[in-house]
């Protein structure tokens, strides 16, 4: 019996039975192959008899299995609903086929499970007819639709960024920092500014300076000083070069100096880059400094401070990023000795410097007064920089000034950095101390101006009029410099802007007044941020020390909701209750909203007076003090222990006083110190205070007294019993030994 399947695809197996039951394999395609190259085709034949394997050629048989190997596999492909029904007919009639071909070998034949499992593919035939129907009335389109509407609103309804704020312990902390890190760097610039007026390093200075021959003392007394500037720069230029930084450091070194200036900079260091004619951009900046000293110029040492700002993603120098790492400071200085290269000052060689020194840190120049203009005059001598101010920002690849502070040879200081910054209300965001930097700056310029009018080297009284005159006139150009900015152009940039504003970034509790637009913003109209006030009710008027005039109590300049408080709540003490007299306040709407007023509607709060001896109370009893404005006329607060008590013996009339309120088991309970009492009453109150106190010290002493010759007392009974035990029995040590 011979059977075989096979297709025209060129490869074929067959197999034959022979006596013994041996089999041939033939194996077609890759035996014609070898036949056309000229090799023989060989038959093997197997038997259960003998196999021997030495007359097998295993190399012809491996060839076989790669060729067949190669050849690309059949892919077996999906039938559609449609052809799976119309081949079911097919199908049954293969399936019977095989039925018959299993069966002849078969005694026997069960002709009811047959018909059972014609009945089943039957049912079958009517589930997937019955499918294809249904798919068919279904209106894909729609679905379709339907479908891409729900993907669009999916991808529309975007995720809300959560927002990280800062706790207000985080806040006070990088408050903390960012002040130490800017007084820092204060006194850093002012021990630089004192090694400008070195004698020795301005005698060497001006030495050299009469060697050129431009003579600059004479020269910039008659020339525009702008031009002599520009002279002198280019002179100071030719005898000094730029270098970078290419000081070894080990790796190890973990205490390298920083190139932000935290380095110490001596007059030694300075006398050495002067002898040897190069130097750091610092300390170049620095001696030419001096040298504009030496000429009798008004010069300034001029630095930007670029303090710590934990909540900038990347701040400039001073950020406590891996980038300021020690490791990778020490590659960035091995990167910069490597391309290390040192600059001329000549003409030619200008974007040369630039380029050298874009890497490093730009934060120190100078600045010279021009007596004929009556305006400081930027210098900086590195970038040839000369009456530029507008300049130097750029320069630092869009890290904004925050703060730039200029010292005089008299170490009195001022904030100029309204001079350097392009945009002041950007710059304002980085001042996260501006009104602390302000009271700094101006109390250590009053302790330079008295330590300058005290020491022995006296200046002229014209001398420090002219300086004064001139102090207060670049303050008023550094205030208009700040109110100069020009309008926003987007909605962002009117959010917390010094100068402009629109209604729709103000708080709840703030209003404007007077409502006088300055312009109009996409059909909003824009107010000035100085006429912006924060409302606050009649209560909250009074606890600052002001009262609602009486012709505005009727028109609040706003009125805003409160909401309903617990019983039991914190906010059940009254502290901030308009109401005084039991029933619904004048100032509330019985909806809930509640009158705010603003300072334009108050004045000055005047308090009742005391009238035959009797101390003004609200319906507490007792009188609110939260400033020295808030004491009764002809009244005294009176803070003494235990006075109350001395009071009410003596039968004078008071009002405890309520100085604010603290938290006790969930409710703000009111905290009071001493009390409130009439002027006449005062002396006898405190003359009775002051002897009862006395009285109350004697009889502590004498308890205290008492107390102690108890105490002897008990002691010395022990001690004679003691004897006594001894005397009759013995003492302990000499019983034990006998």
């Amino acid at each position: 019996m011979s059977s075989s399947n096979g297709d025209s695809d060129g490869e074929q197996v067959q197999w034959e039975d022979a006596s013994g039951g041996a089999g041939a394999a033939v194996v077609g395609s890759a035996d014609k192959e070898e036949a056309d190259e000229g090799e023989d085709e060989e038959e093997f034949m197997y038997s259960d008899d003998s196999a021997d394997e030495d007359d097998v050629d295993w190399e012809d048989v491996g060839e076989s299995k790669a060729a067949s190997a190669t050849q690309q596999p059949l892919m077996p492909t999906v039938p559609s609903p449609l052809s799976h029904v119309q081949e079911d007919g097919e199908d049954d009639e293969k399936e019977e086929q095989f039925d018959d071909d299993d069966n002849d070998d078969d005694e026997t034949y069960d002709y009811e499970e047959d018909a059972a499992m014609e009945d089943d593919d039957d049912e079958d035939d009517e589930q997937q007819r019955q499918t294809l129907t249904d798919l068919q009335k279904v209106d894909w389109d729609q679905v379709n639709k339907v479908l891409a509407k729900e993907a669009a609103e999916a991808s529309k309804q975007t995720k809300k960024r959560k927002i990280q704020r800062m706790s207000k312990a985080d806040k006070e902390r990088e408050l903390v920092l960012h002040q130490s890190h800017l007084l820092l760097l204060l006194a850093t610039q002012l021990k630089w500014n004192a090694l400008c007026e070195s004698p020795v390093l301005r005698g060497l200075l001006l030495s050299l300076a009469c060697d050129s021959p431009f003579d600059f003392y004479t020269e910039m007394r008659n020339q525009p000083m702008k031009y002599s500037l520009e002279l002198l720069v280019r002179w100071f230029r030719e005898h000094f070069r730029v270098v970078e930084d290419t000081g070894d450091v080990d790796d190890d070194d973990l205490q390298a100096p920083d190139e932000n200036g935290g380095e110490v900079l001596t007059e030694a260091k300075l006398m050495e880059v002067f002898f040897e004619k190069q130097g750091r951009e610092h300390e170049l900046a620095v001696l030419f400094t001096a040298l504009c000293r030496s000429l009798r110029l008004r010069c300034r040492h001029t630095s930007a401070l670029d303090a710590l700002l934990i909540q900038q993603s990347k701040a400039f120098e001073s950020s406590l990023s891996a980038s300021r790492s020690p490791i990778n400071r020490r590659r960035t200085r091995k990167r910069s000795r490597s391309n290390a290269t040192v600059t001329k000052g000549d003409a030619g060689d200008a974007f040369t410097v630039e380029a050298a020194v874009s890497t490093q840190s730009y934060w120190i120049w100078s600045e010279v007064y021009d007596d004929k203009k009556k305006a400081w005059i930027s210098v900086d001598t590195i970038r040839r920089l000369v009456g530029r101010p507008q300049d130097i920002e750029p320069l630092r690849k869009g890290a904004l000034f925050s703060y730039i502070v200029s010292i005089s040879g008299s170490e009195r200081l001022i904030d100029v950095t309204p001079r350097y910054a392009a945009r002041w209300s950007k710059t304002l965001k980085l001042r996260i101390a501006d009104t602390w930097w302000g009271l700094t700056i101006d109390a250590m310029s009053a302790e330079a101006l008295n330590r300058t009018n005290c020491s022995n080297q006296l200046y002229d009284i014209d001398e420090r009029e002219e300086e004064e005159r001139i102090f207060v006139q670049e303050k008023s150009q550094l205030t208009a410099m700040t109110e100069s900015e020009e309008m926003p152009t987007s909605l962002e940039g009117f959010k917390k802007h010094h100068l402009y504003c629109l209604e729709r970034h103000l708080g709840r509790f703030d209003c404007i007044y007077p409502r006088k637009a300055v312009g109009i913003f996409k059909g909003q109209p824009v107010f000035l941020r100085k006429h912006v006030h924060v409302t606050r009710s009649a209560y909250q008027w009074r606890r600052l020390g002001r009262e609602i005039n009486d012709s505005e109590r009727e028109k609040p300049a706003k009125w805003y909701k409160t909401f309903s408080k617990s019983n039991n709540g914190a906010g059940d003490s009254g502290d901030d209750d308009d109401d005084d007299g039991g029933g619904m306040s004048q100032t509330n709407r019985g909806n809930g909203a509640r009158a705010m007023f603003g300072v334009w509607q108050t004045s000055v709060f005047v308090s009742p007076p005391v009238v035959d001896g009797i101390v003004p109370k609200n319906s507490y009893g007792n009188i609110e003090l939260w400033s020295k404005a808030h004491v009764p006329r002809h009244a005294v607060h009176v803070q003494l222990p235990r006075i109350e008590k001395v009071a009410q013996q003596l039968g004078i009339d008071f009002a405890p006083a309520v100085v604010g309120f603290e938290v006790k088991d969930g409710r703000n309970v009111p905290k009071f110190d001493g009390i409130v009492v009439a002027e006449s009453s005062f002396e006898v109150l405190v003359d009775a205070h002051a002897h009862i106190q006395q009285s109350t010290i004697e009889k502590a002493i004498e308890k205290n007294q008492q107390l102690v010759t108890k105490r002897w007392e008990r002691i010395v009974k022990r001690l004679l019993l003691r004897q006594r035990l001894e005397d009759d029995y013995g003492a302990i040590g000499s019983s034990s030994s006998s």
